[in-house]
């Protein structure tokens, strides 16, 4: 203030230099003022953790504090480690920090930045106190799916009890007794939390695979004889009920021409795995038809005038003349026909029809 030159500069800038400031510029003619130019003077940041040093139990988490200083807005990132080391920041950049669950002495600090640069603050310690001790955990041996439960073991060297907790995978956990509800792989922790002797153990994890039941397929009605339509053999499971899936020399839709296919049925259930294979013959059939028709003159032959029955059963029987494999109804004509027969030797038996002998 007070300048008379063209160009105004401040020696050293202090706080107190914010403001607004303009020049009056003056000749013969008079004088005339600029518009106002506002000065913003940047504090840099400087930051101190406020909570005094800290001892904890085992387990406990620690609430830090952090009072950060200079031009707003500041910004806050905590860090796990001596001061300067940034390799794991913590924390979700607030001014306040509750840790994890401790079980070791662990050293953290707060870096402060604004728009004039960044602070960073002395290594604040927290300590915790009590006697080591370990946990000795070994991996379960491998089930499969349906066995049972599994009873965990585990020890730790102060010989207080160890707890254990599901991760992850398909399964349920009851005290030390863990119950597989499909395949995979289950994550159990074994945990000891220490007492008023004790730190916590470190807590351990195993896995537990669970492999998949086996599955076994049979197979029947392996040769059947081609109508046109899809034909397909008849496939079971055992464990009934698992689904699966069929292919036809490689393809999924059931064969209607005649011909040898590979078939395989493979387990689609992810709890259980098998696969079975077997040859499908579909065969090209004949045609047997007839007439069931009035023998006026009993001579066996149908002769002009004698006309067909409609309506009457007529049924093909195997060779024990017993064995029932087709049925069908006599047309208007009293025709019938048994399309899509394997070749080979057959009874036919007709049911009379009442008021027939």
């Amino acid at each position: 203030p007070g300048a008379t030159h063209d160009r105004f500069s401040f020696v050293s800038v202090i706080a107190a230099f914010a403001g607004q400031y303009s020049v009056r510029v003056y000749n013969t003619g008079g004088s005339a003022e600029s518009e106002p130019v506002a000065l913003t003077v940047l504090t840099p940041p400087s930051v101190t953790v406020l909570n005094p040093p800290l001892v904890l139990r085992p387990g406990d988490v620690a609430n830090l504090l952090a009072a950060g200083r200079g031009s707003r807005p500041l910004s806050y990132q905590w860090f796990q480690g001596q001061a300067g080391d940034t390799t794991r920041p913590v924390g979700n950049q607030t001014p306040d920090l509750q840790t994890e669950p401790l079980f070791q002495t662990t050293p953290f600090w707060v870096r402060v930045t604004n728009a004039a640069g960044s602070a960073d603050s002395s290594t604040v310690i927290v300590t915790v106190s009590g006697r080591p001790q370990s946990i000795t955990f070994a991996a379960p041996s491998p089930v499969t799916f349906g066995s049972g439960p599994v009873t965990l073991q585990a020890t730790a060297s102060s010989g207080l009890p160890v707890s254990f907790l599901l991760v992850s995978g398909p399964g349920s956990l009851s005290g030390n007794s863990v119950t597989p509800t499909g395949a995979g792989t289950l994550r159990i922790r074994a945990v000891q939390p220490g007492d008023t002797t004790h730190l916590a153990a470190t807590p351990v994890e195993q896995d537990l695979v669970v492999q998949p039941a086996s599955a076994t397929f049979a197979f029947s009605r392996l040769r059947q004889v081609a109508d046109g339509q899809p034909r397909q053999p008849d496939v079971t499971v055992n464990p009934s009920g698992i689904p699966f899936a069929v292919t036809y020399n490689n393809q999924p839709t059931p064969p209607t021409q005649p011909g040898t296919y590979s078939v395989r049925a493979v387990v689609t259930d992810p709890n259980y795995a098998g696969e079975g294979a077997a040859q499908f013959e579909l065969l090209g059939g004949g045609n047997l038809a007839g007439v069931v028709f009035l023998d006026a003159n009993s001579d066996g032959n149908r002769s002009p005038g004698e006309e067909g029955i409609p309506g009457v059963t007529v049924k093909v029987l195997a060779l024990d003349a017993a064995t029932e494999l087709r049925s069908a109804t006599t047309g208007a004509g009293g025709d019938f026909s048994f399309p899509s027969l394997e070749a080979g030797s057959y009874y036919v038996r007709e049911i009379q029809p009442p008021g027939y002998v």
